[in-house]
C-alpha cells in the first residue's frame, strides 16, 4: 500500500550535514525526496537509509552545482517534475533563474524562507580548514536543532528564520531600521564622505 505524500521535496547539498538532516526530517513529515549532491555513493547510502526508515520514495541526482551542465540538469527537473512541492536550496549556489526573469504566474502558493544559521556542526568547517571543534562550543548548534528550528519557522510563516537568535524582537527592530535606512539610499549626488 502506497503512503500518502505531501509531494516531493528536492534538496540540494543533501548528502551530508544540514541537507541530510532536512532530508530526514522531511521524509518523516511525509515528503518523497529527490536528493541532489556531488557524491553518488553518499546519496545512494542516504537514499537507502531513508527509504528503509520511512517508506518514502527517495530518488538521487548526482550533480555538482558549480558545473553549468549539472545546474541545467537540476533546473530541468525542477521545471518538468510536477510532483515537486518544496525546494530546499541548501548547496549554497544562487537560484538557477534570476527572480525578475521568473514568470509571475509560476510563483503562486510558493513560499520562500531565508534561513540564517550561525555556526552549525557539520563537515563544512573541516572542509574549509577549521574543524568545528576549534570554535567556541557555546556558538555551535547541531544540524538537527538548526533544521528543526528552520522547519518550525517555515510552518509559522517566517520569511527569515534565525535559529540561534533568542530575542526575535531584536530582528524586528533591525528590520524597521533597515527599511527606514533603505529609503535614504536614493540621492542625485554622492554623500560628502565620498567626495
Amino acid at each position: 500500500m502506497a503512503l500518502s505524500s505531501k509531494g516531493t521535496a528536492l534538496i540540494t547539498g543533501a548528502s551530508s550535514g544540514i541537507g541530510a538532516v532536512y532530508a530526514d526530517r522531511l521524509a518523516r513529515q511525509g515528503y518523497d525526496l529527490i536528493l541532489v549532491a556531488r557524491s553518488q555513493a553518499k546519496l545512494n547510502a542516504l537514499a537507502n537509509h531513508l527509504s528503509n526508515e520511512t517508506g518514502r520514495v527517495v530518488e538521487v541526482v548526482a550533480a555538482d552545482l558549480k558545473d553549468k551542465a549539472d545546474v541545467l540538469r537540476v533546473e530541468a527537473i525542477l521545471r518538468s517534475d510536477a510532483r515537486i512541492t518544496l525546494l530546499v536550496n541548501n548547496a549554497g549556489v544562487g537560484a538557477v533563474m534570476p527572480l525578475l526573469a521568473s514568470p509571475v504566474d509560476d510563483m503562486e502558493g510558493i513560499r520562500i524562507q531565508a534561513v540564517l544559521p550561525g555556526a552549525t556542526a557539520t563537515d563544512f568547517w573541516s572542509e574549509a580548514g577549521n574543524p568545528v571543534e576549534n570554535l567556541p562550543q557555546e556558538i555551535v548548534m547541531s544540524a538537527e536543532d538548526m533544521v528543526d528550528a528552520a522547519l518550525v519557522g517555515l510552518a509559522s510563516g517566517e520569511v527569515v528564520t534565525l535559529p540561534g537568535l533568542h530575542d526575535g524582537d531584536q530582528w524586528d527592530a533591525y528590520e524597521v531600521q533597515r527599511q527606514a535606512l533603505s529609503g535614504l539610499f536614493g540621492n542625485s549626488t554622492a554623500a560628502p564622505r565620498y567626495r
